[in-house]
């Protein structure tokens, strides 16, 4: 009985202090975690991970809310394009999966300037992440999908457009070495042409 009384005491304490780092600025929270005591520093450092933890998953919601209406896929403005674009600056790896499904547009949103080259907004997100996205994207290169063709007239089929991303990222060499890396490695014929396909499409 004492055990478990002591145990929640414990956890009514941790729970407080949970609820009074929450209650403070992230400032504040970055200002214990430079000069704060040794035990608050820890507990600030946490609070500073939660709250960015939350924050990610919160874009990532706004990103993959469905489409109930029609909307400009490209415009800049819209909350979806803003969260993808909060996302790339924050270099939120954990938010790739999610601006992939993007990278083409889907059903309900409206293209506009069909014939106009450029990154889509979660392009250009996953371009400002970096190197974490280049892995997952040459996945979905390797992957036999319908996906790949030319979609609803849209300027890049998916394969172009993540050429361009890995372009961006890892400049053309590079692009160039990371994808014959993958290609070499790679024992399914369908798999290793479709990687193909992109190596020649960057070159």
């Amino acid at each position: 009985m004492r055990v478990l009384v002591a145990s929640i005491g414990c956890l009514l304490i941790a729970t407080m202090g949970i609820a009074e780092q929450n209650d403070r600025t992230s400032e504040e929270l970055i200002d214990t975690v430079a000069r704060g005591e040794r035990e608050d520093r820890r507990t600030a450092s946490n609070a500073l991970v939660r709250r960015y933890t939350n924050t990610v998953w919160k874009l990532v919601a706004n990103v993959n809310a469905p489409v109930n209406r029609p909307e400009y896929w490209s415009d800049e403005s819209s909350g979806r394009n803003i969260s993808m674009a909060i996302l790339g600056e924050m270099r939120a790896r954990d938010a790739v999966p999610a601006l992939i499904k993007w990278l083409i547009p889907r059903e309900g949103q409206i293209v506009t300037n069909p014939g106009v080259r450029g990154l889509s907004p979660a392009g250009k997100a996953l371009v400002k992440i970096g190197k974490p996205s280049v892995g997952p994207l040459i996945e979905v290169l390797a992957a036999d999908t319908e996906e790949r063709k030319w979609i609803s007239g849209y300027r890049n089929d998916l394969t172009t457009e993540i050429s361009i991303i890995l372009r961006k990222i890892e400049g053309v060499r590079g692009a160039s070495f990371v994808l014959q890396e993958a290609i070499d490695g790679e024992s399914d014929a369908k798999r290793r042409s479709n990687l193909e396909a992109a190596l020649e499409k960057l070159n």
